[in-house]
C-alpha cells in the first residue's frame, strides 16, 4: 500500500485513514467513507511539500479522487 509501507507523511494517520476507508467500504458504508477519503485529501493537501513531497501528494490525492468517483461520494 503506497501510503503505508514504508509510512508516507508525519506518524501513522494516512495509513490509519486509509485502514478505515476499507472498513467503511466492506461494510458498505460509503458515506463514511466518501467523508473519510475527504479527510485523507485534506491531511494529505495540508502536508504537500512538507512531510510528503508535493509529487507523492498529487498522485495519493489523484488516486483517492479516482476512488470517490468510483463510488461516487
Amino acid at each position: 500500500m503506497a501510503v503505508t509501507q514504508p509510512p508516507v507523511g508525519p506518524g501513522k494517520s494516512l495509513g490509519s485513514k486509509v485502514q478505515a476507508i476499507q472498513a467503511d467500504l466492506a461494510a458498505g458504508n460509503k458515506s463514511t467513507a466518501c467523508g473519510d477519503l475527504r479527510a485523507f485529501v485534506n491531511e494529505v493537501s495540508a502536508q504537500s511539500g512538507k512531510k510528503i513531497p508535493a509529487v507523492q501528494a498529487s498522485a495519493l490525492i489523484a488516486a483517492a479522487q479516482r476512488i470517490e468517483a468510483v463510488i461516487r461520494c
